[in-house]
């Protein structure tokens, strides 16, 4: 999960869920000096795009795929190296639902 297996049960999670509006950017995760642990999943029909720190456009941003069905499995991003600190926000050009799990 991107944390090591002796720190996992020392973490206090917060899930988010977020349906994006047709190209509208929101933050769906704040900026959190003392995050651990992120996970971005798109769990939409219609594929995201990511930023850090500002409003992404669809085209300027890390993309996550759609799922295959709505609140299945879409992309997803996880970081497991280094954990980022910053603010991520989303943008979907026709909407879809997204979660955001940190800790």
């Amino acid at each position: 999960m991107g944390v090591a297996p002796d720190q996992q049960q020392n973490i206090q999670t917060i899930t988010r869920n977020f349906t994006l509006a047709a190209g509208v950017a929101q933050q769906i995760v704040p900026a959190n000096n003392g995050r651990r642990f992120l996970l971005i999943q798109n769990t939409g029909i219609n594929p995201l795009t990511l930023k850090e720190d500002a409003a992404p456009t669809a085209a300027a941003g890390m993309g996550l795929d759609p799922a295959t069905s709505a609140g299945g499995q879409g992309g997803s991003w996880n970081p497991t190296e280094v954990v980022p600190t910053n603010a991520y926000w989303a943008i979907s050009t026709v909407g879809t639902t997204v979660i955001s799990v940190e800790g």
